[in-house]
């Protein structure tokens, strides 16, 4: 909001606008949220580039356990209690597939 003022000696030329307490607050207000929201974009960018990292470690890790199960299966083989022990399904307690009849 802006209130005109007038000169001390002019009362109709050359007025000056000056800015009233109410939107000063309005200002200081507005700034502040633009800071907050500012902070607020860089904690979800970091957050971001963390989910990122974490997602990259759980790949590497998921292809690790991969890794460890193939040799499980190819020292002990697939129907084994070791294969199971190391978080593998063993082969003989996975379900059989059940066909449908043709009708």
């Amino acid at each position: 909001m802006w209130q005109l003022v007038p000169k001390p000696n002019q009362v109709n030329q050359n007025k000056l606008f000056k800015m009233i307490e109410v939107a000063t607050k309005c200002f200081l207000r507005g700034t502040s949220c633009l800071l907050r929201e500012t902070s607020c974009n860089r904690i979800l960018s970091r957050n971001a580039r963390r989910f990122l990292r974490r997602n990259a470690k759980e790949k590497k890790l998921s292809e690790m356990c991969t890794k460890v199960l193939s040799g499980a299966v190819s020292e002990f083989g697939d129907d084994s209690d070791e294969y199971e022990q190391l978080g593998g399904t063993r082969k003989s307690d996975r379900k059989k597939p059940v066909r449908k009849p043709k009708a």
